[in-house]
């Protein structure tokens, strides 16, 4: 079969189920469906539970890299079999380069997501289990982020590289060790441009209005007049949990964000940005799968030298992005 990116079951039994499904397809006895909601299901929905897959994978139109979670339907928890463990249904991915929405066939179990492309049924791609998707969004509404994002950023990068070591750090694991402070030095860029992305849309007007103008995904929402005269931070706390949705090791996601707000590309100013991106898909292994990728290899990338010159690409972004977006004076909102 010819994919992008596949993987494999790990429960006995469970290619010969993903067979039936995939049969079952052709015959159209579809079991459970979440095909995309609109947003009336969506608020209808936000009593239930709701579960998504983590999901990397490569847009079929443009080639653009993504990282994305998407909803997927539950695992029948009520089952005494482990080949029984299972979901099945529709799902929506959907390409942040070119805007492009993809349809899919999803089968999960206890291992994995496995989505089908409707129109490219050649393509298989592979997702973590489903996960249990917590609704963070009001956890942003008050959050303050810090004066000073970038000396926090540099001063954990500093902190982190002195840790850097050529030994192996367990028998059984030698790179255990650097692969966490690699995984940290991820998570300090994440912070960063969060932290500086959300400071500057919430104290400058003109930030704000360029967002609003340029993310057609935050406009997808719909207010009524009521609900925005009872509440007078109404637009800021939206304009927060959209931002606190956005994944930020998603670089191009990002990337898109900091060219509505700031007019300037991350992307173009950055030498090494394929390196980073690679960095980030390291990141998605160490964070959620113990540093061992979707075909089951341990990464045994995490040599010093390598982590040291991840942390020092980190470095020269920020401080790049630090030099283009300043401004004398915040204008609160």
């Amino acid at each position: 079969m010819n994919a992008l990116s596949t993987g494999s079951i790990a429960e006995e039994g469970g290619e010969r189920l993903l067979s039936e499904w995939q049969n079952s397809r052709v015959t159209g006895t579809r079991h459970v469906r979440t095909a995309r909601a609109t947003n009336d299901q969506v608020i209808a929905r936000q009593s239930v539970q709701r579960f998504e897959s983590r999901v990397h994978f490569r847009c079929p139109a443009c080639r653009a890299h993504n990282v994305q979670s998407v909803e997927v339907p539950e695992l029948n928890l009520g089952s005494e079999a482990p080949t029984e463990l299972i979901s099945e249904g529709d799902a929506l991915l959907w390409c942040e380069a070119c805007e492009s929405e993809f349809s899919a066939a999803v089968w999960c179990d206890a291992s994995l997501c496995r989505f089908t492309l409707d129109e490219h049924p050649h393509v298989v791609i592979t997702g973590d289990p489903p996960f249990y998707a917590e609704d963070e969004s009001d956890y942003w509404i008050d959050y303050d982020p810090p004066d000073d994002p970038l000396a926090i950023c540099l001063t954990t990068l500093n902190q982190i590289v002195s840790l850097l070591t050529p030994k192996p750090s367990h028998i059984d694991d030698p790179q255990l060790l650097n692969r966490m402070i690699f995984a940290q030095a991820i998570t300090a860029l994440e912070t960063y441009l969060f932290d500086t992305l959300v400071r500057r849309v919430t104290t400058d007007r003109a930030a704000l209005v360029r967002l609003l103008e340029r993310d057609k995904n935050i406009n997808q929402e719909k207010f009524t007049l009521r609900a925005m005269a009872a509440n007078d931070r109404f637009l800021e706390e939206q304009v927060r949990r959209y931002l606190g949705s956005v994944l930020y090791h998603n670089l191009e996601k990002v990337n898109f964000l900091y060219g509505a707000v700031f007019d300037f590309s991350m992307k173009a100013s950055e030498p090494s940005w394929d390196l980073l991106l690679e960095a980030a898909n390291y990141r998605h292994d160490c964070v959620h799968r113990n540093g061992v990728n979707s075909d089951g290899k341990k990464l045994l990338v995490f040599t010093p030298e390598y982590v040291g010159h991840v942390i020092k690409v980190i470095r020269g972004l920020v401080r790049r992005i630090e030099s283009q977006i300043a401004v004398d004076d915040d204008l609160p909102i």
